[in-house]
């Protein structure tokens, strides 16, 4: 099992991961993990019961992204930054531009959006 943050809402509760899958005709694909924590009931009522899903590409992906908090807001924003330029540099070198070209300007998209927000950059 890997080592997940207590849940920021209820500081306990059941926690289970669940593997997607797909049958190709030929054998079965994973396509996600999915974590599902079920948040400790903070009455006696049998039907109320908060639920927390979160998917990834697999059980660490799930995990990071569980642990992550709104602390860490500046690491999701590089990410998001990151993997957003990533895609557009694979999309303009497969048309045949130079991806030189782009790379700068993701490399700063993450303070642009601090600053817009008001944050420091």
């Amino acid at each position: 099992m890997t080592d997940l943050k207590p849940c920021p809402f209820c500081g306990g509760g059941e926690t289970q991961f669940d593997d997607t899958q797909n049958w190709t005709g030929m054998r079965y694909q994973h396509v996600c993990t999915t974590l599902r924590h079920f948040c400790e009931r903070p009455t006696d009522d049998e039907f109320v019961q908060a639920v927390i899903t979160i998917r990834g590409r697999d059980e660490e992906d799930c995990t990071r992204r569980w642990n992550t908090r709104a602390t860490d807001r500046d690491a999701i924003l590089e990410e998001a930054a990151r993997e957003c330029g990533l895609e557009h540099i694979k999309y303009m070198t497969s048309i045949g531009r130079d991806p030189d070209k782009y790379v700068s300007r993701y490399s700063s998209a993450a303070a642009a959006i601090r600053a817009m927000e008001g944050g420091e950059g």
